[in-house]
Order: C-alpha cells, then sequence, then structure tokens
C-alpha cells in the first residue's frame, strides 16, 4: 500500500483532541440515495443494511461491506462518505447496521448488539451469497466491529463464511479488558458517558417491551465497563464480563484467520492503547501503527482527493485497490 503517513491537522495534533472533533463532527449535509433493506435474523429480530449500487454493476469487483463502531450506526459521515465514494467508483457498497442501530431499527429487535453478536455479521453475509451470488466481499471493520471480524474470521469452525476475500479493522479493541480498562479512566470519561448513556436509552426501550427483563438494574449504569457487567454479559450468556471479554476478545484468534487482514491503529488513541499490538501479533497479519491519529479519527493536514480531511478514508481506499491487483 501506498497511503502516505498521516500528518495530524495542526490544531488538533493529539489522540484526545482528534477523538473528540471526529465524535462531534456533523452528519453529511448531502447524502447520495441509497436503498435500504432489512435482513431477517434466525431469532426473529431485523438488520438494517443501506446498500450504495454504482451506476453499472459489475459482477466480477467484490462488494464492500462497512461496519461501523460502538455507539454510531451505518449513518456516521465517515462511514455515509466511504460508500458514496465506493459507488462512485463502481462497487456495490453496504452500510451495515448493528442490531438495534440505524432509523427504525429499535422497533424490529428484542435485544441490542454487543461484542459476541458475530452471527448477525454470518447472517447478513449468507444474506449476501443469495442476493449477490458468488461475488466475493471485503469488510471494513472500524472501532469493536474491527474486533468482531477479526475474531469472527479466526474462528471458522463456528463462524463459516466463504464470501469474505479480505478484511480491514481500524482501531480495533482486540483485547476487551485492556481497552474497557482504558475507557474507563477518568481522561476518557466524558467518551465514555456519552457511550454508555446512548446505549442504556436504547436498552431501556428495548428492555421496556419484555417482561421480567433487566432494564431495573440500567439506571445505576455508569461507565460502559459497568452496563459490560449488569447488562452485556448477561445478554451474551455469561456470569461476569471478564468471561464475556476473554470469549470475545479476537487477539488469540488472529493466527488462525485464513484471509488476507491488515490492522491500522494509532499509538495516540486514547481508547484502544497500542500496547495490545506491540506483541503477539502473528505475521499473518498486516499491521500499521501511526503516530497520531487518535481513535478512528485521523483528521488531517491537508484534504484527501475525496474532499474531506479524514485520511483514513485514503487509507481504506488504497488498502481495496490494493486487494484487488492480487
Amino acid at each position: 500500500m501506498t497511503t502516505r503517513k498521516f500528518t495530524p491537522h495542526p490544531l488538533i495534533p493529539q489522540g484526545y483532541a482528534q477523538t473528540f472533533f471526529a465524535a462531534v463532527s456533523p452528519p453529511l449535509s448531502s447524502v447520495k440515495p441509497s436503498v435500504t433493506e432489512w435482513v431477517g435474523l434466525s431469532d426473529g429480530d431485523e438488520l438494517r443494511l443501506d446498500i450504495h449500487q454504482p451506476a453499472v454493476d459489475d459482477p466480477v469487483k467484490p462488494l464492500i461491506l462497512l461496519l461501523h463502531g460502538s455507539g454510531g450506526s451505518g449513518d456516521d459521515a465517515l462511514i455515509v462518505r466511504q460508500a458514496q465514494v465506493f459507488s462512485r467508483v463502481g462497487y456495490t457498497t453496504v452500510r451495515f447496521h448493528h442490531r438495534g442501530c440505524g432509523g427504525g431499527s429499535l422497533e424490529r429487535v428484542t435485544s441490542l448488539y454487543h461484542a459476541g453478536r458475530l452471527s448477525d455479521i454470518v447472517e447478513t453475509l449468507r444474506y449476501f451469497e443469495k442476493r449477490w451470488p458468488g461475488r466475493r466481499c471485503l469488510v471494513v471493520g472500524y472501532s469493536l466491529s474491527g474486533n468482531m471480524i477479526l475474531r469472527l474470521l479466526g474462528d471458522a469452525a463456528s463462524y463459516p463464511v466463504s464470501t469474505v476475500t479480505a478484511a480491514l479493522a481500524i482501531c480495533p479493541p482486540i483485547e476487551l479488558e485492556t481497552s474497557s480498562r482504558a475507557l474507563a479512566s477518568w481522561r476518557n470519561r466524558p467518551f465514555d458517558s456519552v457511550l454508555t448513556l446512548r446505549f442504556v436509552k436504547q436498552a431501556q426501550m428495548v428492555e421496556a417491551r419484555k417482561p421480567g427483563s433487566l432494564r431495573r438494574d440500567l439506571p445505576l449504569v455508569l461507565t460502559h465497563r459497568q452496563l459490560d457487567q449488569v447488562y452485556n454479559c448477561k445478554v451474551a450468556g455469561f456470569a461476569d464480563r471478564s468471561d464475556y471479554y476473554d470469549a470475545y476478545s479476537a487477539k488469540r484468534y488472529l493466527a488462525a484467520i485464513n484471509q488476507p487482514v491488515t490492522i491500522l491503529t494509532a499509538a495516540d488513541d486514547p481508547i484502544i492503547p497500542v500496547s495490545m499490538f506491540k506483541s503477539g501479533m502473528p505475521r499473518n497479519v498486516r499491521l500499521r501503527i501511526e503516530e497520531r491519529g487518535g481513535h478512528c479519527a485521523f483528521i488531517g493536514s491537508k484534504p484527501t482527493e475525496f474532499g474531506d480531511r479524514r485520511w483514513v478514508s485514503s487509507f481504506v481506499s488504497d488498502w481495496v485497490a490494493s486487494i484487488i491487483r492480487k
């Protein structure tokens, strides 16, 4: 890959500031039309997909699946912009919304997503097999979704998928315990509080429809780490968060991945400590660590070829091109 080294915007050089400004960036003012489809899951819930079709759909070109980060949706500005860019150059691109995320989704689910909802991604990929028979798929996962796609690919016996050609994980928390502790730090409390409040509100809306639910504990939750202990681990079928974290951390599964995988992260990411990438990384994983960039932010000093300053968009585009050339 030939993507130049990331140079941060001079007014926000540090990871914390990068992460903050990326988090508060407004939605795109102009979004080209996409087609919304709903994937019926085996348990009766439904997932929302927004599909961006190119003017001419070339069946030889792979599909591109974009997976958003925790607390967001497929409507995040960065995800939408990338979908529009790829469809413009001839790729059918799908914006995935995790269970309960995206407009109209909460009314179609009986539970929300968490780090262990790997089967939701598998069922989506199988939907692709029926919707676009024979098409390959490139997967780009941000933050928690990056960990999820790596964890999934590293356990092919439990989660068999045949259409994924390659995967790119951006700032993935491959050690969930480590990233959970980092998010719970005092410095990261603003990020933690917003993320937790957003999830608690969604969970309360879903749980209110179920008798004898876990919702009575939710108002007491102040951090996402607490949320994992009183809610997410229980929904995932674990007694406590340590078992939940251990089961769904991708790091020890990386060596078993057969597809080409790339990880992009930043040394100054305040939420995903770079230490988790410094040891135990197998040779089959291509790792790129930028000195700056924060958490999935990478707001650069110069505009990209796509008209924004999100350097990560250039990186993703170059990654797709590198996979196609192989």
